[in-house]
């Protein structure tokens, strides 16, 4: 390793080439946040002493040493300095494009003598010769500064000496300009400003950037020594996430992957970010989880460092790719639910029944509804030990099946009554890294009892459960409402046997919706409160092909012709039997029936 304390006048004027390597995250400076924190600094730098004190000093720049085939050129990686590095550059080119501006603009008498121009050109040919390296062939110099590839093409279009400011209009180029045209016009504004239209300005503001700018360069010659201090330094730079460390790290094992297994490692991280989109760091946390156990996000990293140095590189990224594909599998499964079955043959997971495959996808579904996402590292874990222990797929179904309808019912309530998420979360985990680590099946057993008492001493009596149940309204809970009829009407309901699909959102068209016993217009007509008329007491889920034909009739009329109909469900029928008047009271004591009639299923066996 080897620090040296320089200024940007140095960096831009020897034959040394910056790249920022591919593994780094896009250049994301905003024009409204951090330039002109950018801008401030060095404006202050401009109007201060020439002295040690006046300095702008932005960090350490870390960089690895690596081969070139360029004859008289050097070449750096920047590991740490992409930010500020890019930063820089984009300024300089703005320098340039001002320097032409005032050159053209300028009708006084200075601008028009020989002198003013040569200072003009001067200046743009110094700032290309900071941009451009020379080499003995023309068609043949290189950029000084190649920034990452998500603006790359942009900045070598901007970077031509000849470079107009237009911005081009070629579509490849649409998404780099969203990110650099705002800084580079943010910067123009600045400058343009400050200068006055002054050649002498100009020329002091590009002094100083080149004279007053300092770094410490950090240079490595061994590339796990320059990552592992890039880990632990950020300068001046955005927080690294650990998504950012575990790239990084798998970066500096690029050689490995590719002598030994044969991975590009660019490919693979970039198929896990179209896996995960912008949730890689829950998807890490998941993987770790789901193995593990338990982990704060603070230490996350240095965990999943530990155990990728402890596993085989290849494993490893199977590992991990594998808990990618059931990520994308488990969140897209309401829009995409074939993903979640082909990840499931691929591990040798699909049971051989249909209707077992079909509850399989209902039940991650009706997990995602509900959004518990700390469910997710569980299933995993869950199905990786159903895989390891049991040889036949049926009773591996069964006892997934069983343990995921508890979850099920437990979450079900969790909609009506707020569950303490911490609880469940730390119970997950623990259970998941002993599900993973299970050696046989009386373990996963004894896991789902574990699991079960831990919910009954969290469990809610049955007075609050009712009065939670009872308070639900149509205008907030429609969906809620059809999940808990669908679970009443499925509980203890063996899975060879059809299944009343009232809740199913999965589907883009689905076949129930909940519907007003006596309807809205004659409840505002007979001055019902809105908390009246919506309550759960006066909904009845019914079909949606019943319910489009039936009438906004009085409450003896739609019993009549319901009853006439010969496809209504058997919760439909026996109400609409058991009832012959509807009024407010009514309305209060079906509230209670929809509490009991929960209560009681709850109370059902599970089958599976």
């Amino acid at each position: 390793m080897d620090a040296q304390y320089t200024t940007l006048f140095d960096i831009l004027n020897s034959s040394i080439q910056y790249t920022i390597p591919k593994y780094q995250r896009a250049y994301d400076w905003k024009a409204h946040k951090e330039i002109p924190d950018f801008w401030e600094d060095l404006v202050e730098a401009t109007s201060s002493d020439n002295d040690d004190s006046s300095s702008l000093y932005m960090g350490d720049i870390l960089l690895q040493n690596i081969d070139t085939d360029i004859k008289g050129v050097k070449r750096y990686e920047v590991i740490d300095g992409q930010q500020r590095l890019t930063t820089i550059f984009i300024f300089l080119i703005v320098l340039r494009a001002l320097a032409n501006n005032i050159i053209n603009t300028n009708t006084d008498d200075d601008a028009e003598s020989p002198d003013y121009n040569d200072d003009g050109q001067d200046l743009i040919s110094s700032i290309d010769r900071s941009i451009i390296i020379r080499v003995k062939k023309k068609n043949d110099d290189i950029l000084r500064f190649n920034p990452t590839n998500k603006i790359g093409d942009l900045f070598k279009h901007m970077a031509r000496e000849k470079w107009n400011g237009s911005f081009p209009k070629d579509k490849k180029y649409e998404s780099q300009i969203k990110i650099v045209k705002p800084v580079y016009n943010k910067l123009y504004g600045y400058a343009e400003k400050y200068c006055d239209n002054e050649l002498d300005k100009l020329n002091h503001l590009h002094d100083t950037l080149c004279l007053e700018v300092k770094f410490v360069k950090i240079i490595f010659d061994n590339a796990l020594e320059a990552y592992d201090v890039f880990e632990r330094t950020n300068a001046r730079g955005k927080k690294l996430t650990t998504s950012d460390l575990i790239k990084n790290y798998l970066f500096s094992k690029s050689n490995e992957f590719q002598s030994k297994i044969k991975i590009n490692i660019e490919d693979f991280w970039f198929s896990l970010e179209g896996k995960t989109e912008d949730k890689m760091e829950k998807m890490l946390k998941g993987y770790y989880v789901s193995r593990n156990g338990k982990v704060s996000q603070r230490n996350l990293y240095s965990k999943i460092r530990q155990e990728a140095g402890q596993t085989k590189l290849d494993q490893f990224i199977e590992n991990l790719e594998n808990y990618a594909d059931y990520y994308q599998a488990f969140n897209k499964c309401k829009e995409e639910s074939y993903l979640f079955k082909q990840w499931l043959k691929k591990n040798e997971l699909l049971p051989k029944e249909q209707y077992r495959q079909e509850e399989y996808i209902r039940l991650i579904t009706s997990f995602n509804f509900m959004n518990i996402i700390q469910v997710q590292p569980l299933i995993y874990a869950h199905l990786y030990a159903c895989k390891k222990l049991f040889e036949d797929k049926t009773q591996a179904a069964k006892s997934f099946i069983l343990t995921m309808r508890i979850l099920e019912g437990y979450h079900i309530e969790g909609q009506f009554i707020k569950q303490q998420a911490n609880v469940v979360e730390n119970l997950y985990a623990e259970s998941a890294q002993k599900l993973f680590n299970a050696g046989d099946r009386q373990e996963i057993n004894a896991i789902r009892n574990t699991i079960i008492n831990k919910f009954k001493t969290n469990k809610l009596d049955d007075k609050a459960l009712e009065s939670a149940i009872c308070g639900l309204h149509y205008d907030k809970n429609a969906r809620k409402i059809k999940h808990l009829r669908d679970y009443i009407e499925n509980a203890g309901r063996s899975l060879s046997e059809k299944r009343i699909e009232i809740f199913n959102i999965s589907s883009s068209s689905p076949l129930y919706t909940c519907d007003h016993i006596y309807p809205q217009e004659l409840c505002k007509q007979e001055g019902w409160a809105q908390n009246e008329m919506d309550s759960i007491g006066n909904i009845i889920v019914i079909e949606k092909s019943l319910n489009s034909k039936m009438q906004a009739d009085a409450f003896s009329q739609k019993k009549e012709w319901l009853l006439k109909q010969k496809n209504i469900d058997d919760h439909v029928r026996r109400f609409f039997e058991g009832t012959t008047e509807w009024n407010k009271e009514q309305v209060e004591k079906r509230s209670l029936d929809w509490a009991k009639e929960y209560l009681k299923a709850k109370g059902k066996k599970l089958k599976c």
